[in-house]
C-alpha cells in the first residue's frame, strides 16, 4: 500500500498538526532553523558625498566622524583580506545603483535595494519573517556587530530560479558613476611591529 505524505507549509502548521494529532505530541521546541533565499547581494559602504574630496589623486574625508568610520571599515576589511593592500573605488551611489539595477533588470533579473538595518533579531522573529514572505527584511538585516560597515545593498535575483555560486554578466558600464580611486595598504614599522598606513 502506498502512502502520500504532504509536507507542512509552515512552522505554525507543524505545531497545529502535532497538537491536534492523536498519535503525536509536541516533544520540545528547537532553536535550529535554516532557510535558503536564492539571490545575490552586492554590498557597498555608504559614505556621505559631501564628506569626500579628491584632490591631486588623494582622498580627503572632511567630517571627523566619517573619517573615523571609514578608517575602521578599511582596517577590518584589510584584516580579513589575504593581501596587504586593496584598491578602493568611490562611486556616486545613486548613479551606480541605477546603472546596475537597470542593466540587471534588462537581463531578466529582479532587484531591490536599500540600507542594511543592524539589529539582533531572535530566531522566532526570523522564522516569522520567512513564513510571512518578508524576504526583504531578511536580506537587508544584519547583526549589530557589523554596524561599522554602514552597508547599502542591492539584492538581485531571478524569479523561480535557484541561485548558483555566482553570476557573470557583461556589458554593464559603471564608469560614469566613478568619483575616484585609491589604494589602501600598510607597511610594518620594523621598530614597533605596528602598521604604518600609506
Amino acid at each position: 500500500m502506498e502512502k502520500n505524505i504532504k509536507g507542512p507549509a509552515s512552522l505554525d502548521e507543524i505545531v497545529r498538526r502535532t497538537i491536534s494529532s492523536n498519535s503525536g505530541k509536541l516533544i520540545c521546541e528547537t532553536s535550529d532553523f535554516s532557510v535558503r533565499i536564492d539571490g545575490y547581494i552586492c554590498c557597498f559602504y555608504l559614505l556621505p558625498k559631501m564628506d569626500v574630496l579628491f584632490t591631486n589623486d588623494s582622498l580627503s574625508v572632511k567630517n571627523i566622524e566619517s573619517r573615523k568610520s571609514l578608517a575602521i571599515f578599511l582596517e577590518k576589511f584589510l584584516e580579513d583580506s589575504e593581501t596587504n593592500y586593496f584598491y578602493v573605488g568611490i562611486y556616486d551611489a545613486k548613479i551606480l545603483c541605477n546603472l546596475i539595477m537597470n542593466a540587471m533588470e534588462n537581463k531578466g533579473y529582479k532587484c531591490k535595494s536599500g540600507m542594511v538595518k543592524y539589529t539582533d533579531v531572535d530566531e522566532a522573529s526570523k522564522i516569522s519573517q520567512f513564513n510571512n514572505g518578508d524576504f526583504r527584511a531578511i536580506a537587508f538585516e544584519k547583526s549589530t556587530k557589523y554596524s561599522y560597515q554602514k552597508e547599502y545593498r542591492i539584492w538581485i535575483y531571478k524569479p523561480n530560479e535557484t541561485a548558483e555560486g555566482y553570476i557573470e554578466e557583461s556589458g554593464i558600464g559603471i564608469g560614469s558613476s566613478l568619483y575616484g580611486t585609491f589604494c589602501y595598504d600598510y607597511i610594518m614599522d620594523p621598530g614597533t611591529g605596528s602598521r604604518v598606513h600609506q
